[in-house]
């Protein structure tokens, strides 16, 4: 699988925090960095940094950036205490078909909304997401779509492979 640069996909509307929040709560002591993001959701290590630090420079309060640098020269991020709130709610809202902006006062559902039904988790088999629901929060760029020739069915190839990683 290519890095999202050249793949011709992108994450919509809060899709990016929700996967680095999750990496990052699957770390011991919930510290990763950029690296450890590119390893597990294949999306490309420089995309994911100015994520992070956009998220510190607006003041997104989900990420917290540690003094001491990673062995390997990389920033050491760590999920916060609000950081794991807005995890467990951009989960609960993919879980039922959703969409990430959760201060709208207008709940816009995604297209596979009405396709798989919603179930309360209560065991870890429950926390995984299938990937036609992933693919919703996913999108084709220009590139992707013109040269790449890209269609949906391949969100749905990018959208497993998150899932296989994690």
């Amino acid at each position: 699988m290519e890095k999202e640069y050249q793949a011709g996909y992108y994450c919509k509307q809060n899709f990016l925090k929700f996967l680095i929040t999750d990496v990052g709560l699957s770390m011991p002591k919930q510290i990763f960095t950029s690296r450890d993001v590119e390893d597990q959701t294949r999306i490309h290590r420089k995309k994911v940094g100015n994520a992070l630090w956009h998220y510190k420079k607006v003041g997104v309060p989900y990420f917290r950036r540690l003094r001491k640098k990673a062995p390997n020269g990389l920033v050491r991020w760590k999920v916060t205490k609000s950081g794991e709130k807005a995890w467990k709610a951009y989960f609960m809202r993919i879980k039922r078909g959703f969409d990430l902006n959760r201060y709208s006062k207008k709940i816009t559902r995604m297209p596979t909304h009405d396709t798989i039904p919603f179930t309360k988790p209560k065991t870890v088999e429950d926390l995984k997401v299938p990937p036609e629901r992933l693919a919703d929060y996913l999108g084709l760029t220009k590139h992707g779509v013109e040269v790449l020739g890209l269609t949906q069915e391949d969100l749905l190839k990018v959208a497993a492979g998150m899932m296989d990683q994690q």
